[in-house]
């Protein structure tokens, strides 16, 4: 692998990605996000289909932005690098 083709999401050593980790994550943001969570009941393989389609039209959909946010420094120690995920040779499985 030599780049990163998905959202993943790492919590308590799980690593989490797409549908699951994009609930897990609004789960956690709470407010009426959190309703959302309620999706988690439709079987997996279906959820990450939806998924891939509305990750495929992201820029239709959402829009584009000219410049990508760089996180404060607060935050910035939330996120890993593309050298960290790929020099761990780790797959931590999970989902």
């Amino acid at each position: 692998m030599d780049h990163l083709d998905t959202f993943i999401y790492i919590r308590a050593g799980k690593c989490l990605r797409k549908s699951t980790a994009a609930l897990e994550i609004l789960k956690e943001i709470g407010g009426g996000w959190k309703l959302l969570y309620i999706l988690k009941i439709i079987p997996l393989f279906l959820r990450d289909w939806v998924y891939d389609r509305i990750a495929r039209s992201r820029y239709r959909i959402f829009g584009r932005e000219a410049a990508c946010m760089v996180p404060e420094p607060e935050f910035r120690k939330r996120f890993l690098d593309e050298d960290t995920v790929f020099s761990s040779g780790k797959d931590q499985g999970g989902n």
